[in-house]
């Protein structure tokens, strides 16, 4: 078994030289992961959020479905210190390593990377994921990726509202997702459904595009369970999609472990 481990990898080098970086979801490619992940030993990265989902759970996921090892660095509140001269947020501005004051942040390869959509794609560069992709598709990538915002956000002001009681915040989230959010995650389903039993653009592996789908849908049902559920499971052919995620090994390892986030 060595041996062939040994053959599969030195063949790997050589087409390597020869076309390229082998495709990360192939034998190889996986062997050439595995190689790098223990070459970088204590180096691995870190990403540092608070401990919850958030912002950072697409890249959690990104890394799980990669098998990429990580540091996963959570905090609290007060320790991130929102308004402290005392808290993290200080000491990394400080440091010059957040750019807008904000988290996720992911040391990697001597950089602090925040904005967790510029954390994805500079995890798709690195590693490949990417290689064979026109610009065509890369730029429908982030098509798909911006339109993940856009509802996002409006989740967002809600959820973040301080002067609205929780019962007046379900009360837009049913409002949201008995109007507007039928036709925005709609736009997804049709999206979806022009490429058949593939990823989100066409792609016959997950992009970053489907990792923070997958993970607004999750944040969706979390906030709103009893209609955003509903009209989910409404739209064949996004329910399809996340349950194609959700069956991956790796990805669904991590789901069910006890490093998700509850």
């Amino acid at each position: 078994r060595q041996m062939k481990l040994f053959e599969i990898f030195f063949g790997g080098l050589l087409g390597a030289f020869l076309f390229g970086r082998p495709s990360p979801s192939s034998p190889v490619g996986k062997l050439f992961q595995w190689v790098e992940n223990t070459a970088n030993g204590e180096n691995k990265p870190t990403l540092h959020y608070f401990d919850i989902r958030g912002r950072a759970e697409a890249i959690r996921i990104a890394f799980a479905d990669h098998e990429i090892d990580f540091n996963d660095s959570s905090f609290t509140g007060e320790e991130w210190g929102r308004n402290s001269q005392y808290g993290l947020k200080a000491k990394w501005l400080s440091e010059g390593k957040l750019a807008f004051g904000q988290v996720p942040m992911l040391e990697i390869d001597g950089l602090s990377i925040v904005q967790s959509h510029s954390i994805l794609r500079y995890l798709a560069s690195k590693y490949g994921w990417y290689d064979s992709y026109d610009a065509s598709t890369v730029t429908q990538i982030d098509v798909a990726s911006e339109g993940t915002e856009d509802i996002r956000k409006q989740l967002s002001t809600i959820k973040y509202n301080g002067k609205l009681e929780e019962s007046e915040k379900q009360e837009l989230y049913a409002k949201f997702f008995q109007g507007d959010g039928i036709k925005w995650f709609g736009y997804f389903n049709t999206m979806v459904a022009k490429n058949g039993d593939k990823f989100i653009i066409g792609t016959n592996e997950p992009t970053h595009a489907d990792y923070l789908l997958f993970d607004l849908i999750d944040t969706a049902e979390t906030l709103c369970p009893e209609h955003a559920k509903p009209l989910v499971e409404s739209l064949p052919s996004l329910s399809q999609l996340r349950n194609r995620m959700m069956t991956r090994p790796s990805l669904a390892a991590y789901l069910e472990s006890d490093r998700r986030r509850k």
